[in-house]
């Protein structure tokens, strides 16, 4: 019958103990009514706080004043020391180094006054001190190794630094390939300060390499450093900038074993065509254009390991002289053929003579031109 029953059938011991299930249901339902007013209260005091906090940090982080007066750069001592560099990603214009970056400067804000003969080192964050606002430029994907902390003794002198893995943006210059020189940079930029702020100077202590890299097809040479400044248009400004660049230079060696050799061969093969018979007009047509298919597939090898470029290498400049070469070559076989096939062998014999020494002396003259001028 359910909750509504019948008067006749009333019953004070029922009737009592449906009232005290309504009256539970109603305070439970007052209890969960209030609990969501006092959650939606809580939620909106912490939105609020969390609202004015951040810009309170943010105007922080923006103008907290240099150590040094209106006029008087703040000298930043800077050191980039190079672990280990092990892959230069030609097609992804990348290449991937191992490095400490160091910064110190000093801020009299910061001294102890009676520091009792204490060596202890303190900690700041970001947000506590003043900081160049440092940061590496043509970082791709780096990797860090320990906290954005910063050390300064009792005396002010602060201390950051920081190991660094990764990749590195580079803008390749890849005419002279595989012939080419690069030059592998590391840009420490601010992102604030101009140079009649900031004054870089080269920490002499830090700067500087390993001997020896892992990287493999490659010589990487000593680095050398340059103060800078980067313009940034958004601001209408110059800011300070200081780069580690190393020089890098390809290893031919492997080019040769790998392209060269085989190109070569190839162009040799094609020139057997001179010393057969012209009658022969299958192997005349097979030989130059078996060579053409296998030039331009190296063509396609080479460009598939670098980027879209819209210029020619050394190399592609190769390939391609060959393969019009070897189209030529293919073209006096079709001549020659149709001479002895008409009775005139002697004629196409006499061509193929000449043709053996000018096919020679243009192959010199391709590789000379692609690889020497």
């Amino acid at each position: 019958m359910g909750l509504f029953c019948d008067i006749t059938s009333y019953n004070p011991r029922k009737n009592k103990m449906i009232k005290s299930i309504y009256r539970s249901h109603v305070l439970g339902a007052i209890i969960l009514l209030a609990a969501s007013l006092s959650l939606q209260s809580l939620t909106v005091s912490l939105n609020g706080a969390i609202q004015e906090e951040q810009p309170r940090r943010l105007q922080r982080f923006i103008t907290f004043p240099r150590p040094d007066p209106d006029g008087v750069p703040t000298k930043v001592y800077v050191g980039i020391h190079v672990l280990d560099v092990m892959e230069i990603d030609d097609k992804a214009q990348t290449f991937k180094a191992d490095f400490w970056g160091v910064i110190r400067w000093r801020d009299p804000r910061l001294a102890v006054e009676d520091s009792s003969g204490s060596a202890l080192m303190r900690s700041f964050t970001m947000e506590e001190i003043w900081s160049p606002y440092l940061y590496i430029l043509n970082q791709r994907n780096l990797s860090t190794y320990y906290d954005p902390v910063f050390r300064v003794d009792d005396e002010g002198n602060v201390l950051f630094f920081q190991r660094y893995y990764g990749d590195l943006s580079v803008s390749l210059d890849l005419k002279d390939f595989p012939l080419d020189k690069q030059k592998l940079p590391i840009f420490a930029g601010s992102f604030r300060y101009g140079p009649e702020e900031l004054e870089l100077v080269v920490n002499k202590d830090i700067t500087g390499q390993r001997d020896a890299f892992t990287i493999e097809g490659w010589e990487v040479g000593e680095g050398e450093v340059q103060i800078s400044t980067e313009r940034f248009e958004v601001q209408n400004r110059d800011l300070a900038r200081f780069d580690f660049i190393l020089p890098a230079k390809r290893d031919f060696s492997y080019y040769l074993i790998k392209a060269l050799i085989p190109l070569l061969l190839i162009l040799f093969m094609a020139w057997a065509v001179f010393f057969i018979d012209p009658s022969a007009l299958g192997p005349q047509i097979g030989i130059p254009t078996s060579s053409i298919f296998a030039l331009i597939l190296f063509m396609h090898r080479i460009s598939g390991i670098l980027p879209n470029i819209s210029y020619l290498t050394r190399i592609d400049k190769f390939i391609l002289f060959a393969i019009i070469l070897v189209f030529l070559a293919l073209g006096e076989a079709i001549v020659t053929s149709m001479l002895a096939f008409r009775e005139k062998k002697e004629l196409a014999l006499k061509m193929d003579r000449w043709a053996r020494f000018i096919y020679l002396f243009c192959v010199v003259f391709v590789f000379v031109y692609s690889f020497y001028l």
